[in-house]
């Protein structure tokens, strides 16, 4: 399971492009010389998308620029309604053990709604805790953008 961000760039540029950026971004944020290499590998991570980038015609822009969009929209929703999901699985809980069925049932209703908030929770922790994947993704954002306002 992936995170939003992490789909999106595979989407846009291919995975083994993705996977170049990731391994770039991450010596970058967590490499030992990180401050000496920084920003010349920033450069190249630019200059690469904005070569793949500036190659696509408007209709695929505006198509990138509503993707990147809804990414950006499904990665809030994720957060923002991580609280009504604990608390759906807390209510679950409480009416699964308050009602007079059989314990077999039971079991199998309280692991039913674990395992899906487990799902749930391995989601809001990838979105949540991807700063590789963000700080790429703002790369990206900003050369969609300067491609669509040149493009103008």
């Amino acid at each position: 399971m992936s995170n939003v961000f992490r789909k999106l760039m595979q989407k846009e540029f291919g995975i083994d492009n993705y996977l170049k950026y990731f391994f770039q971004y991450r010596e970058i944020i967590y490499g030992s010389h990180a401050d000496e290499l920084s920003q010349p590998q920033k450069q190249e991570v630019y200059k690469d998308m904005y070569d793949i980038v500036i190659r696509k015609d408007k209709q695929s822009l505006i198509t990138m620029k509503e993707r990147m969009d809804s990414a950006v929209a499904m990665a809030f929703g994720i957060t923002r309604f991580f609280a009504v999901v604990v608390f759906a699985y807390i209510l679950s809980l409480l009416v699964l053990c308050t009602v007079d069925i059989q314990t077999s049932l039971l079991i199998a209703g309280i692991l039913g709604t674990s395992f899906c908030f487990v799902c749930k929770l391995v989601e809001y922790m990838n979105n949540r805790c991807c700063f590789v994947d963000v700080a790429l993704f703002s790369v990206y954002k900003e050369v969609l953008l300067k491609v669509l306002l040149e493009q103008k």
